[in-house]
């Protein structure tokens, strides 16, 4: 008589993290509960706090873990783009990479609209304060370089490159619903262009601010 095996702890914590995945798709953060993960990854909920520890940190893992399959989809070099040189070139990496995650993963833009209904969003934030300070740096050799504009503050400007790709997610829902793949394809690449080209000439330094 053959003895059944149990499933791993690798097993166990990917069927967890899928499950977490789709509950927090569809209900958020604060509309899921531990019990609804464990329903749906049909494990006993005591398991999911001895892999996660909490609900926040599963929340994150689930994130980091969505990065990661666009990261090994892509083939993608990220501390590369974060040792480029050229301002113009990190920039249009950037928004890029950022354009294309949220292309290939719809369901992170809606964890994502789902954690700023949050009373305190950053609290789930899959960035760490390092990996927001690497970035900052880049953007302040850049100025110091006289790449990128010094009229604005740094973060501002990390704060533009992140959410300037995903108004095309935001805005174009409804317009976008009857074009052919072919034309939305064609249409996502010019907005992307759009965005790149928007932020180099409003942040080059010899720009013109109008405020």
């Amino acid at each position: 008589m053959t003895t059944p095996t149990r499933p791993s702890a690798d097993s166990t914590r990917a069927a967890i993290l899928s499950a977490a995945r789709t509950c927090f798709v569809e209900k958020g953060f604060a509309g899921t509960s531990i019990s609804a993960i464990a329903k749906e990854a049909q494990i006993n909920q005591s398991l999911i706090y001895h892999h996660f520890g909490n609900k926040q940190e599963l929340w994150v893992d689930v994130k980091i873990t969505i990065l990661e399959e666009y990261h090994n989809s892509q083939n993608m070099n990220w501390d590369k783009l974060l040792t480029l040189k050229n301002c113009d070139e990190f920039i249009s990496e950037f928004i890029q990479y950022r354009f294309g995650f949220f292309d290939q993963h719809p369901d992170a833009l809606r964890i994502i609209e789902w954690q700023y209904l949050e009373p305190d969003p950053f609290q789930l934030t899959a960035y760490t304060p390092e990996s927001i300070q690497t970035i900052i740096k880049r953007i302040k050799y850049f100025q110091k370089q006289k790449q990128l504009s010094s009229k604005y503050n740094p973060e501002l400007i990390f704060s533009l490159l992140l959410t300037i790709p995903l108004g095309f997610f935001r805005s174009f829902r409804d317009l976008t619903a009857n074009l052919s793949k072919q034309q939305l394809s064609k249409l996502k690449k010019e907005y992307v262009q759009l965005c790149i080209e928007t932020v180099l000439n409003s942040l080059n330094e010899n720009s013109t601010s109008y405020l």
